[in-house]
């Protein structure tokens, strides 16, 4: 495990049933393949509003993105839902909406 920027960082694990090489799985994500190679795609610490934290994915206007873990820790305010999380994304659904997927909250 590698900790940067106050994020906890696991390497990814290559999945050995999967055809394509150089996408890793996260056990922490098992439903999301992670492109250990994207440049737009990474963990980033944030602010989640949502009335509920039973979601495994959250569309990009509930999500801010903030500079620390730290900041997402202070700007968390239960009475107005906003939850700190760590979240990996942005990405685009089949639906085309960007959405970001928890990884986990703080």
């Amino acid at each position: 495990m590698i900790v940067r920027d106050g994020l906890l960082n696991i390497p990814n694990i290559t999945h050995r049933t999967s055809p394509t090489a150089g996408f890793g799985y996260n056990p922490w994500m098992p439903h999301v393949v992670v492109d250990p190679e994207s440049k737009s795609l990474q963990e980033r610490p944030a602010l989640i509003k949502t009335p509920r934290k039973t979601r495994k994915r959250y569309p990009e206007g509930c999500v801010s993105v903030v500079a620390s873990v730290e900041e997402a820790l202070e700007g968390a305010n239960e009475a107005k839902n906003l939850h700190p999380a760590v979240v990996y994304g942005p990405s685009v659904s089949s639906e085309s909406q960007r959405i970001y997927y928890l990884v986990r909250w703080l």
